[in-house]
């Protein structure tokens, strides 16, 4: 078995601001080309399509200025007050985008991706137990929102509510067992639970459903290290790499994992490397010290 040295890998421990981030993010259904505009002939629901065209394409602020034209044709237009949350949102307008929320809601309590989007919101605002109300009515709504019953998971483990996390990732796989997100957070869970081999499988599956996840063979390389598997780890923590050049946990991981196996000039590098991405990282500044303490003696 290779020496484990605990002190190194103590920087690569997962925190609940991680578990926290495995979501799925907002549902705002778009066709797959932008749709002519008739001036003369404009509806609000031509607007509303291409408003959710642009947000696909990332031109956040056309889309929402096509919402807010379909909502001043018809004020009432449920989708239209979604989408524009969920563009508010991602232009980090999130005191508007909530009142658009609440607004869809008014006018149809039982639309479940208004409460979805919401409770999308109310997570990126650090509001886990507003952001699991709001999954919840999704789920009373449409119980099989795979996609709300993930998130739902994300925010009860930000709570220590574990158990109740696991469960939610439970009925997660029963409607769609090919959803890698929630794989990944299931695993977080496990693993904070020390439940690592459990955890290490969960990664495991999140891996063969999408083999392009950066996070997933992260995370997997941290389920391996504390299994004792530092070689095995690296390699999960270089795959990460390959993926996401730019993945700063993985570096600083991969500078665990080469501490662990007394490849210290080597794990210097990647360290180096963190701190080249994120300057002043504490993971990254005390892994690089503990190396540097050991290249001296």
């Amino acid at each position: 078995m290779p020496n484990f040295n605990s002190h190194f890998w103590k920087i690569a421990i997962i925190t609940t601001s991680i578990l926290s981030s495995t979501w799925i993010p907002f549902i705002v259904k778009a066709e797959t080309t932008l749709p002519p505009m008739l001036l003369s002939q404009t509806t609000a629901k031509d607007y509303n399509k291409q408003g959710a065209a642009l947000f696909s394409l990332n031109r956040t602020q056309e889309a929402l200025a096509s919402f807010d034209k379909a909502i001043k044709i018809d004020p009432n237009l449920v989708k239209a007050w979604t989408n524009r949350g969920s563009a508010l949102s991602k232009l980090n307008r999130d005191q508007e985008a909530l009142i658009s929320y609440d607004r869809a809601i008014q006018i149809n309590p039982n639309y479940d991706e208004a409460w979805y989007n919401r409770g999308i919101l109310l997570s990126k605002l650090n509001r886990a137990q507003e952001a699991i109300a709001s999954y919840d009515t999704a789920i009373k709504i449409n119980p099989n929102a795979a996609a709300a019953w993930t998130n739902r998971g994300g925010q009860l483990a930000k709570l220590n509510r574990d158990q109740e996390a696991l469960a939610s990732y439970d009925t997660v796989f029963k409607i769609n067992p090919n959803i890698d997100v929630a794989w990944i957070g299931r695993g977080l869970v496990l693993f904070k639970l020390k439940r690592s081999e459990e955890a290490l499988a969960s990664f495991d599956n999140a891996i063969k459903i999408n083999p392009n996840s950066a996070n997933a063979w992260t995370y997997r390389g941290i389920a391996l290290g504390y299994l004792y598997l530092p070689q095995e780890a690296l390699a999960s923590f270089d795959k990460a790499i390959q993926i996401e050049p730019n993945l700063l946990k993985a570096w600083y991981n991969r500078g665990a994992a080469l501490a662990n196996l007394n490849r210290f000039q080597e794990a210097l590098t990647s360290f180096d490397t963190a701190l080249r991405l994120r300057p002043g990282d504490p993971k990254a500044t005390e892994g690089r010290a503990l190396v540097l303490e050991r290249l001296k003696k």
